[in-house]
């Protein structure tokens, strides 16, 4: 029995962090080329969108690693 919840939960868990880890990925390639082209800074612009996906790298590399 706990064995069965063990390896249920074991699993629930990986698939959870799996998803949330597609799924920033997924935004930051979809939101990260259009900030850096579309904004109204020029470089700055170009700046942000590096700085944001760096971090958000950073925060799905330690889903992935969970």
């Amino acid at each position: 029995m706990f064995i069965r919840f063990g390896y249920l939960s074991t699993t629930t868990l990986a698939m959870g962090l799996g998803l949330i880890t597609i799924v920033i990925s997924s935004f930051c390639n979809i939101f990260g080329p259009g900030l850096a082209l579309r904004g109204n800074q020029g470089y700055s612009s170009v700046d942000l969108a590096v700085k944001t996906m760096s971090s958000e790298f950073n925060r799905c590399l330690t889903f992935f690693i969970a």
